[in-house]
């Protein structure tokens, strides 16, 4: 049994000529609500599991039911920072299911320059150290007990982000920030122009 005892916005400069633009994409709906509510608490039972001890079995059904869930909420939400958030939250414990995993089948060292730990290394900023045999083929190391902990750290700072974000949204009703990624400057203008009309009209 293992265990383990941000609210960002995106923000890109607004310019005539930028690439990506922030534009608020409206609030959410009932159906985004319930969707993204049903995958948080989801999410937060892995959390939970996490901090009081689980076994692998267990944690991979938990696994699957928060994909299923989160799989609902982003195929309703844009894209923007909350979907963001859900995302990478997912994906990081998904991720410590796959180290867990590779522990279990050959004692999970993960190597920067083979299997995992090609990914989850760079990935995951893991503190992994010189390999005394191998070290060519294999590179850096990092054992598999360190690299699930500081992966569910990150699981954890995303999801509190995904929900700070949510809550935002549901006490102030307040915009989403969508990134949309305009093809030619007359896009860019029009973007440019609908978010200065926006502003005057919250003015």
């Amino acid at each position: 049994m293992i265990s383990i005892s941000k609210c960002m916005r995106l923000r890109v400069p607004l310019t005539l000529i930028v690439t990506i633009l922030l534009l608020a994409c409206g609030g959410l709906s009932g159906k985004q609500r319930a969707a993204t509510e049903t995958a948080i608490k989801s999410l937060r039972k892995i959390e939970a599991a996490t901090q009081v001890g689980i076994t692998f079995v267990p944690y991979g059904q938990l696994i699957v039911e928060a994909k299923a869930a989160v799989n609902d909420a982003v195929a309703t939400l844009p894209n923007c920072d909350l979907r963001i958030e859900l995302n990478a939250t997912m994906d990081a414990y998904a991720d410590v299911g796959q180290v867990w995993n590779a522990k279990i089948q050959n004692n999970g060292t993960l190597y920067s320059k083979y299997g995992l730990g090609l990914n989850m290394i760079p990935k995951y900023s893991l503190p992994a150290k010189k390999t005394d045999f191998g070290a060519d083929t294999l590179g850096d190391h990092v054992e598999a007990e360190i690299a699930m902990q500081m992966i569910w750290v990150a699981a954890a700072d995303h999801l509190k982000s995904a929900a700070a974000i949510f809550e935002e949204n549901k006490l102030n009703d307040k915009s989403l920030r969508s990134v949309p990624k305009p093809s030619t400057a007359g896009d860019a203008t029009t973007a440019s122009l609908q978010l200065e009309n926006q502003n005057r009209t919250m003015l």
